[in-house]
Order: C-alpha cells, then sequence, then structure tokens
C-alpha cells in the first residue's frame, strides 16, 4: 500500500517537472553579440527583455499567449527579427534572414534649419502605415518603431499662421545593412511653415563672444603696452626740448641710439587728384512670381489642436500614448488605450476605453458612444483638439 502512494506521489512530481520544464522556450542566435530577446509587447531596452552576450536564452512561457509575438533585437546592427510564439515547438534558431525590421528609425523634419513646430506625420511602408503627431516639444524630431525594411514613404501635414500646409511626399530607402544603428532621415520643407525657433540665450552669446586669454593674446598686449611706452618717449624727447638730455641720458643706458636732428624738407605739393567720371549705376532687380494658388483640397474629417492636425481615417483609430499604435499623443495624461475613434463614410463616432483622465467632447466627460460634429470640442487627458470636416 505504502508502495502504491509512493508511485503515485512520484508520478505526480514527474510530471509537475514536465510541465515546468515545457513552460519554456529557448532563443538559439545566430551567435555572439549584443542580444535582446521578450514575448509579447516591448522594445529593446525594456524591463522585460532578456539580455545576453552569448547564443542560447531560455524564456518562460508564464502569463505568454500562443499569438504573443517573440522577438529578437540585434543590438550591433539595430535589427529585428520576431516570430509567433504558436509557430515556436520548444526551440527557436534564429537566423540572419530572419531579421527583417529596424527597431528605431528617426525623422528630423526642419525648415531653413529651424525644427517645424507640429505636424501630422505618416510613415508608408510595404508592410503598414504608421502615424504620429509632431508637437512643438519635440523640436523637429520624431522616432518611429517596428519599421520593415524598403521603401519609405513619408507625408507630412502642417501649418503656417493656422492654414493647413501639404509637404509633397518624401520617398527613402531603408536598408537592413547601413552604417547606422538607428537611421536617422532629414526632410527640408520648402514651404514656409511655422516652426520652433532655435535661439541662443544671453549668457551663451557672451561666452561666445569673449576672446580667449590664452598666452598669446596676452604676450600682444605686453608688445603693445611697450610700443604705447615708447611712442610717447619719442614725442616728449622729440619736441619737449627740457625732457630730452635725461631721456637721452636714460636711452643711452639701455643702448638705444637716437639719431641727430635732421633739417625736414617741406613737403612737396600733391596735386589734386582729378574728379572721377561719373559712373552709371546699373541695378539688376528681380521681381518674386506671382504666387499660384492652390487648389482647394477637399475637407476630410480630423482632429486639428496645439499637439497638430490628425485626419481621421476610415475604419477604427486606437488613441494611445504608444508609438506606432494608432493615434500617438506624447502625453502622460493619455492612456495606452485611452479611446477609440470610429468613421463610417461622413460619420465619426468616440467612445473612452476606460481610460485614467477621462475623455471629454465640450467640456463634458463621456462614458458612451458619441457623435462628433465639426467644431466640437475633444480632450484626451489634457491634450485637445477641435473637430473639422464633419
Amino acid at each position: 500500500m505504502r508502495s502504491s502512494v509512493a508511485r503515485t506521489l512520484l508520478a505526480l512530481l514527474l510530471s509537475a517537472l514536465s510541465i515546468l520544464a515545457s513552460a519554456q522556450i529557448k532563443v538559439i542566435f545566430p551567435g555572439p553579440g549584443q542580444w535582446e530577446t521578450w514575448i509579447g509587447p516591448g522594445s529593446p531596452g525594456g524591463k522585460s527583455t532578456f539580455k545576453s552576450k552569448g547564443e542560447v536564452v531560455t524564456l518562460p512561457l508564464a502569463g505568454t499567449e500562443n499569438s504573443d509575438l517573440v522577438s529578437v533585437y540585434d543590438g550591433t546592427t539595430g535589427n529585428l527579427a520576431y516570430r509567433v510564439l504558436n509557430d515556436i515547438d520548444e526551440s527557436w534558431a534564429v537566423k540572419k534572414g530572419d531579421f527583417t525590421e529596424v527597431a528605431m528609425v528617426i525623422l528630423e523634419v526642419t525648415h531653413k534649419g529651424d525644427p517645424v513646430a507640429a505636424a501630422n506625420v505618416s510613415l508608408k511602408t510595404l508592410e503598414r502605415t504608421q502615424r504620429l503627431l509632431l508637437t512643438p516639444s519635440m523640436k523637429g524630431r520624431l522616432t518611429f518603431k517596428k519599421v520593415a525594411a524598403g521603401p519609405l514613404e513619408i507625408t507630412i501635414s502642417t501649418s503656417k499662421d493656422g492654414k493647413e500646409v501639404l509637404i509633397p511626399k518624401q520617398v527613402f530607402d531603408l536598408k537592413l545593412t547601413r552604417i547606422d544603428r538607428e537611421p536617422t532621415f532629414r526632410v527640408a520643407v520648402a514651404e514656409p511653415v511655422d516652426t520652433v525657433k532655435t535661439t541662443t540665450s544671453p549668457d551663451q552669446a557672451k561666452s561666445a563672444a569673449a576672446p580667449s586669454r590664452g598666452v598669446l593674446p596676452i604676450i600682444l598686449q605686453m608688445l603693445i603696452g611697450l610700443g604705447a611706452v615708447g611712442a610717447m618717449a619719442y614725442l616728449a624727447w622729440r619736441y619737449l626740448p627740457g625732457m630730452k638730455p635725461k631721456i637721452d641720458e636714460q636711452l643711452a643706458r639701455v643702448g638705444v641710439q637716437i639719431p641727430a636732428d635732421q633739417p625736414s624738407d617741406p613737403d612737396p605739393p600733391v596735386a589734386p587728384a582729378p574728379a572721377p567720371a561719373p559712373v552709371e549705376q546699373i541695378i539688376l532687380t528681380q521681381s518674386d512670381p506671382a504666387p499660384i494658388a492652390a487648389a482647394p483640397a477637399p475637407m476630410t474629417p480630423a482632429l486639428n489642436g496645439p499637439a497638430g492636425r490628425f485626419e481621421i481615417e476610415e475604419g477604427e483609430t486606437l488613441i494611445t500614448r504608444e508609438q506606432g499604435a494608432g493615434m500617438y499623443l506624447d502625453s502622460t495624461t493619455v492612456s495606452r488605450r485611452h479611446a477609440e475613434l470610429r468613421r463610417e463614410g461622413s460619420d465619426v463616432t468616440l467612445q473612452d476605453l476606460g481610460s485614467t483622465n477621462g475623455t471629454y467632447v465640450n467640456g463634458e466627460r463621456i462614458s458612451a458612444k458619441t457623435l462628433l460634429k465639426s467644431g466640437d470640442r475633444v480632450q484626451f487627458g489634457d491634450v485637445q483638439f477641435v473637430v473639422e470636416g464633419i
């Protein structure tokens, strides 16, 4: 009887150990390097990542789902590889061909060297489209995450004195083999737009204008001072007869010989120079071409505010503070799943998703799906917009 119970307990123990052993997977890297790997949402450097300089990492599966992604980040190249957890049996031998995305891509938008103040920026690849709002605090610099390699189409909608300005589409080529781990693409906007002026503080200006007080400037100052003293001594010797014997005596002690007085010849008369012939001035001017009036673009439902202008596309749009997940708002008062916009033709509705700081329409906090119209004031946390084009 006791042996039967012992065998049963041993079997249960082995079964539990087997379950625990199976609740993990191994990720085998292509070789030694700077690797990071994680399951589910996350990014390089996050708390959920497992780092390794070796070739193997074991990931626990507690709390994961079969649909989660297993991501691998190459810290040397800045590239990403991923695979669905359900497609991995017990291990994943990562190959170089598995890396198809770049972890972070930086975009700088400027006008005549100054950062563009606000814009609605769209980055389109063969895989998907990401949209970010550029705000003045970003200083013209945006970071897109998980960008597929290949052609990039950048579309920018900004403004000048409250009027929308559409920037011609820019096309770049994002390569997996490159020099920069985090590649930077720059868009220089030629059209007049609102910018963030870069200014220099008064202290910095004084510091930049102040001359260096090195050894060479000090020597020059000494030479200039000695020259001034010598000039003053010569003038006193030349024009003050009472001082001449004393100065001669002092100069003789230091070995300086003063030439004897010579009668000076009067300066010859100088013939007046002929008056210059009048020169006919020819001034070439070029008048600015008349501005070409842009054809009025059809109104598109949009949210417009200090954070930028965001066009509302057909279907569902998530309001979030996570980049690449929907309408990104750079504010700690916005939740990761804050609210949802839904556009069906000309109808646009807004629904709060249980956010911490609330969603407001015309100053009233909403909890149910609300139909929007032009002129409505919409607020997510502390980020405010006005509805247009509905």
